[in-house]
């Protein structure tokens, strides 16, 4: 009768220990703390080229956009 106990206890131990082994690892799987990354990544920016339409250097340049 013992060896059945001990038989069925190490069995619902090691079912417990699979069953929150594999919801810690989806869990893992399914948020990554913190992890970006990609494959197919690229920077998209719209620049321009400053030139003064006269000889000289720039002294000022005016910003008239306001990000807030």
């Amino acid at each position: 009768m013992a060896y059945r106990q001990t038989r069925k206890h190490a069995l619902i131990a090691t079912t417990a220990i699979v069953l929150a082994g594999t919801a810690v690892g989806g869990a893992h799987l399914a948020w990554p703390a913190g992890k970006v990354s990609t494959d197919d990544a690229y920077v998209r920016a719209d620049a321009t080229l400053v030139a003064p339409r006269v000889a000289g250097q720039i002294a000022e340049l005016l910003d008239h956009f306001r990000f807030t």
